[in-house]
């Protein structure tokens, strides 16, 4: 079974996208992109547990400017048993959409629907993870050394309150997005997006900006998930724990 939907993206109908600048380039967040995938499935399927597998970013997708409109595809094409789903997000160019080469892709990967078992998400408590990380970082420390190094993020992207890390481990809070734009999503992606933003606190808040290189997501192996809601007031955080793919002396 295959399906496919247009859609169109600007930062007129996603204001939040005028938040999100990269080396002076306007970029769809791949949360966002990946966001798209996992509404897909828990609409089609009405799963609030999905997982991603596989997932490749090939080619970064771009709004050339404030009030360009990209019109974007995305392929669904589910398995004989529809336990799994593959997905590709493509956009068109300026060329003709009927020639195979004027079309580009962003993203691809595979929905995994198989009813699962109940997947273990409990999780060590934050008090536990700050014991273990003596550095600390305020927001405005946070979101200054991100702007120093082309990390272009406004106040819709800025939801990370304090940062405690250590050489390999870091955790936050999160400040819980309110406005009228979050609320048709499952799970609003930016809080995704302050997960791979906390990486950078580990990986790179050492590195001299005369050899600093951007880091942008090209890809994940699998990405879980768990629960599409939250108790309102209860307070979100993120971990990202490095320890087995990052050292000191590189990756």
């Amino acid at each position: 079974t295959r399906r496919s939907s247009d859609l169109h993206i600007s930062c007129v109908t996603l204001p939040v996208m005028e938040d999100h600048v990269i080396n002076d380039f306007c970029i769809v967040p791949a949360v966002f992109q990946v966001g798209m995938a996992l509404e897909a499935g828990v609409h089609l399927h009405g799963r609030t547990q999905v997982t991603l597998k596989d997932l490749v970013i090939p080619t970064a997708l771009l709004l050339k400017n404030n009030t360009e409109n990209k019109s974007i595809n995305l392929v669904i094409r589910a398995g004989d048993d529809e336990k799994f789903m593959d997905f590709e997000l493509n956009s068109i160019g300026d060329k003709d959409e009927t020639v195979k080469e004027s079309w580009q892709t962003h993203a691809s990967g595979r929905l995994v629907m198989d009813k699962p078992e109940k997947m273990e998400n409990t999780h060590e408590v934050p008090a536990n993870i700050k014991r273990r990380c003596h550095i600390e970082h305020t927001l405005p420390e946070f979101y200054d050394f991100m702007w120093k190094r082309e990390y272009g993020l406004g106040p819709m992207f800025q939801l990370i309150e304090h940062i405690w890390r250590n050489d390999y481990e870091a955790c936050c809070p999160l400040t819980e997005y309110t406005a009228p734009d979050a609320s048709g999503y499952t799970m609003y992606p930016v809080y995704f997006d302050c997960c791979i933003q906390l990486m950078m606190a580990i990986v790179a808040w050492d590195t001299p900006l005369d050899i600093f290189k951007t880091y942008v997501p090209l890809g994940c192996g699998t990405f879980n998930l768990y629960k599409t809601s939250f108790q309102k007031g209860k307070k979100l955080w993120c971990h990202t724990d490095c320890s087995k793919s990052y050292s000191a002396d590189g990756p």
